[in-house]
């Protein structure tokens, strides 16, 4: 499906088509393995021409067949999906790598006068099909030793456990009240109170004087163990 951009009228064009799923599987890439089979596609858009920007505004429908990763059994898985484009000439895309913003992720660029509607269609139902697909979320597969189907049949085989380098912490808990663990402070102590008390921890030098008498060491207004002096007068006796 194709638009001709010339042919747009001022107050929009309204379009709706339907698809088939070979028409699907033919705009997917040479030798690309979908895994999955598209049934119809039902796609409605209302295409808008501002000045040369083109604002595509659509929803699609499709049946898409899904294969199971747990049992391999088909089911189906129906897709609706409401877009968003804003396609805007190639000659504004720039060559610079760029960090991409959540609106940019609705703009696109289209070159020449014709925009190809089925690519569009193809990127948003691909976008929709789950990378793991399940038929249902308490799907139980299949035994590993017979194959058979656990959501219809029962077998008695015994599944191996696999050895997980975290089994030790399957017996882990939480150490109760009163139980002998590691000690932990109660209350987390912020950095600048941690800081404070350890500023109390630190050695200070201790402040000297030279004696007046015998120019030995000594503390400040203390008299002098050396010579006993003080002031200039003995006060104490020093033998």
């Amino acid at each position: 499906m194709q638009i001709n951009i010339s042919n747009i009228p001022e107050e929009g064009l309204n379009l709706r088509f339907s698809k088939s799923g070979k028409w699907f599987h033919r705009l997917l890439p040479m030798n690309a393995d979908s895994g999955f089979c598209v049934r119809n596609i039902d796609m409605q858009c209302f295409v808008e021409k501002v000045l040369k920007n083109v604002s595509i505004n659509g929803r699609i429908a499709a049946g898409v067949e899904l294969e199971c990763c747990r049992c391999l059994e088909k089911f189906d898985f129906p897709v609706e999906i409401e877009f968003k484009y804003v396609l805007m000439p190639a000659d504004n895309l720039k060559k610079d790598e760029l960090e991409l913003t959540y609106k940019d992720l609705e703009c696109s660029y289209y070159e020449g006068d014709i925009i190809d509607l089925g690519q569009i269609v193809v990127e948003q139902i691909v976008l929709q099909v789950p990378v793991k697909p399940l038929c249902n979320v308490s799907c139980k597969g299949l035994c590993p030793v017979c194959g058979i189907n656990l959501n219809i049949e029962e077998c008695n085989h015994e599944t191996q456990q696999i050895s997980s380098p975290f089994a030790a912490l399957k017996n882990f808990k939480t150490k109760k009240k009163g139980s002998c663990t590691m000690a932990n402070p109660t209350n987390r102590h912020s950095r600048t109170r941690r800081n404070k008390r350890r500023t109390h921890d630190t050695l200070k030098a201790v402040t000297t004087s030279v004696c007046s008498q015998c120019s030995e060491p000594k503390l400040p207004h203390r008299a002098c163990p050396h010579c006993g002096f003080y002031k200039g007068r003995e006060v104490i006796s020093v033998e």
